[in-house]
């Protein structure tokens, strides 16, 4: 995920292999991932505006124990 569009990104060089797994940013709001953040092996990343719940699933995996109601949630 990135604050900005995938246009903006090719008109800067990057071609479209360097962004087969982006999502942008409205892409993000128009079609959200419900867990908020995506991980890959022992990768994890938030989802647009959906840090805090990053955050919380980071925490689980490096082992901190933390509950979702810290956050409001």
């Amino acid at each position: 995920m990135i604050g900005a569009d995938k246009e903006g990104l090719l008109e800067e060089g990057y071609s479209e292999t360097d962004l087969k797994s982006m999502k942008d940013w409205s892409e993000c709001i128009s079609h959200p991932i419900e867990e908020g953040y995506v991980t890959s092996g022992n990768i994890v990343t938030s989802v647009s505006f959906e840090f805090v719940r990053f955050a919380i699933q980071f925490c689980k995996m490096v082992g901190i124990e933390i509950s979702p109601k810290n956050f409001g949630l």
